[in-house]
């Protein structure tokens, strides 16, 4: 496996646990830890890397590396609706996740808000790979890139809300979510239709200002703007981007 290349923001581990079904077949559980160790392996810039797995009693723990100090996307959506450039700045990032899994055999499973987190530097990533797996992918009952495609449609859709919003965007949502699964499009058609959607906003802007006030009516004071639970102590300086 290639060295991993040095995260360009502060990461840290989480670990959580996948729990075992004792009534799962043995065969079906070995597979599962294939497909584990073929996730260990899988580099993709927007997607939590897994780089631990230990067995235990109730099931399995599963450790990857998330920026730190980030918050889900559920949490900032609850904050105030999303701008139509920051949904597609979400789904750009998301979408390449699928594209990563899918080449290499594999599925997500559990593509939704509060699996996509958001770095304090504005980066997306898509955490929790592995914990969707009750049934390995590639099983009958197991996670598939169809259901991921459709997993981000609803979100994207979910994140426009019913307000105006570009047509091209809506409509990519709309096909990736489409109930039949046949006329869904693959992860790597989603990604492409996302790219040509227009300009994307970086979300570090929503970070701080989660209630979207820049976007129309007058800024809080300076003083008043503060980080969606985000300890500034815990970030290291930059200088100032030129937008």
């Amino acid at each position: 496996m290639a060295p991993t290349p040095e995260p360009e923001h502060p990461t840290v581990e989480r670990t959580s646990v996948l729990a075992a079904d004792p009534s799962t077949p043995r065969s079906v559980t070995e597979r599962r830890w294939q497909s584990l160790a073929a996730l260990m392996a899988l580099r993709c810039p927007t997607l939590a890397p897994l780089v631990r797995v230990a067995p235990l009693p109730d099931g399995v723990s599963l450790t990857h590396v998330v920026p730190a100090a980030c918050v889900t996307l559920g949490e900032l959506r609850a904050q105030g609706p999303f701008r139509a450039a920051h949904v597609l700045a979400v789904g750009v990032a998301v979408a390449d996740a699928p594209v990563e899994l899918a080449e290499a055999g594999l599925a997500h499973g559990g593509v939704d808000a509060e699996r996509v987190l958001v770095g304090p530097g504005g980066e997306v990533v898509l955490g929790g790979a592995g914990l969707a797996w009750a049934r390995p992918p590639g099983d009958i009952a197991g996670p598939r890139e169809t259901d991921d495609v459709a997993a981000l449609g609803d979100l994207l859709r979910d994140l426009l809300g019913p307000g105006s919003a570009p047509s091209p965007l809506v409509l990519a949502a709309m096909r990736a979510a489409d109930p039949d699964p046949a006329l869904r499009p693959s992860a790597a058609d989603l990604r492409a239709s996302l790219a040509a959607c227009g300009r994307a906003d970086d979300l570090v802007d929503r970070l701080w200002d989660p209630a979207g006030l820049s976007a129309g009516g007058p800024a809080p004071a300076p003083a008043e703007r503060t980080a969606l639970r985000i300890d500034p102590g815990s970030v290291p300086s930059r200088p100032p981007r030129t937008r």
